[in-house]
């Protein structure tokens, strides 16, 4: 499905998961309503994503490799998407 094809309801009602440290964050960054799964490490959250039935955040650099071996795909980058504080307050 392309990206112009997904409507906001459709990414609030699809399973999201975060990871437990970063739950609300997450949650408010999307406007999503409810984590239907939250992990401790972000490999478990891979898991759930690549079993096609949760969206997510991931760290671009923890997600390249599955998105070169076209596993994972960014849905709506334009719309859903940020920078880590951490990565802001390096430079």
């Amino acid at each position: 499905m392309l990206d112009s094809e997904i409507t906001k309801r459709q990414v609030d009602e699809a399973r999201f998961s975060v990871r437990s440290y970063r739950h609300f964050d997450d949650l408010y960054l999307v406007g999503h309503p409810r984590a239907s799964a939250s992990v401790v490490h972000m490999e478990a959250q891979l898991m759930l994503i690549l079993s096609g039935r949760f969206i997510g955040f991931l760290p671009c650099h923890f997600a390249a490799s599955h998105v070169a071996a076209g596993r994972l795909r960014a849905v709506k980058p334009r719309m859903f998407n940020f920078t880590s504080a951490l990565l802001r307050n390096s430079s």
